[in-house]
């Protein structure tokens, strides 16, 4: 199992593999927003609703990554794999 655990109001370096390169930044991270999604069913007996039932609840976190100049006045850093 993987896990990210990230502090919103600590920059920190994110590397990513794409196309034989390397994309590193140090950014901070910012939640723009969470969704809550659910479907429901009705239970139907002589005609009449006796229930409901949740049947698809999900979460979607969406984050964005904003990049801070690192120490060495870089905003971004790109290298052959």
């Amino acid at each position: 199992m993987s896990a990210i655990d990230i502090d919103l109001h600590e920059p920190f370096y994110l590397k990513i593999k794409m196309k034989g390169y390397y994309i590193t930044q140090l950014v901070i991270p910012t939640i723009t927003d969470i969704e809550f999604h659910a479907e429901s069913v009705d239970a139907i007996s002589h005609g009449r609703k006796v229930m409901t039932v949740q049947t698809g609840i999900s979460v979607s976190t969406n984050i964005s990554f904003e990049a801070v100049q690192n120490g060495k006045n870089e905003i971004v850093r790109i290298e052959k794999e």
